[in-house]
């Protein structure tokens, strides 16, 4: 069984829901009126660029609204019902993202990193959410996407237009850190990922 029909048994999500392609220029997007991630090849203004150089084949779920449906709650492991937009994963490599892409420039940092903290807390909710899922099943979700010092294919990417203001480096690598601690999982930010071979 390939992992995305693992998907699809460990979250019940019918196959209407699943996007595969194989372009080398992806674009994830939040539809303004569903409100639902989306992955399409044709170039979409504000949105998550996905390069994919070697047209691997790759799928994305919604996570927010599609996977766990809206007024919905679930187990995160956390307080918190908030979770990230979506996921994206070749045979190799699994993204959890959360578009932040409407978060303006603004003079005030302090509101900046706090969409950045909120982000954090969205996609480590839905990384606990799909380890736990995982689990109840008898599965290890890094089994399938080795994520430890030799290899790392699962990464939490939060989409921003804008760098973080942190008030320094060392409470940029605490939090990085802390995440890492809870999630097992590598924290980035940045507008595009290249899907390698």
């Amino acid at each position: 069984m390939n992992f995305l029909d693992k998907i699809k048994l460990i979250f019940e999500i019918p196959l209407k829901y699943v996007t595969t392609l194989d372009n080398e220029f992806l674009n994830i997007y939040e539809d303004k009126i569903t409100h639902i991630t989306k992955m399409t090849a044709t170039g979409i203004e504000n949105s998550f660029l996905i390069k994919n150089p070697n047209k691997l084949e790759i799928s994305h779920i919604c996570t927010d609204g599609v996977l766990i449906s809206y007024g919905k709650t679930f187990n995160s492991s956390t307080n918190s019902q908030k979770r990230s937009d979506a996921v994206v994963f070749s045979s190799k490599t699994f993204l959890f993202i959360e578009l932040k892409l409407d978060v303006k420039k603004l003079s005030k940092d302090e509101t900046k990193y706090s969409e950045f903290s909120k982000a954090m807390r969205q996609l480590e909710n839905i990384i606990l959410y799909f380890k736990n899922s995982f689990e109840k099943k008898n599965e290890i979700f890094f089994n399938y996407y080795p994520c430890n010092r030799k290899e790392q294919n699962v990464f939490a990417v939060i989409a921003m237009k804008f760098y973080p203001k942190f008030k320094s480096n060392s409470q940029r690598n605490n939090e990085i850190n802390k995440f890492f601690e809870k999630t097992g999982v590598r924290l980035k930010w940045k507008l595009f990922y290249e899907i390698e071979k």
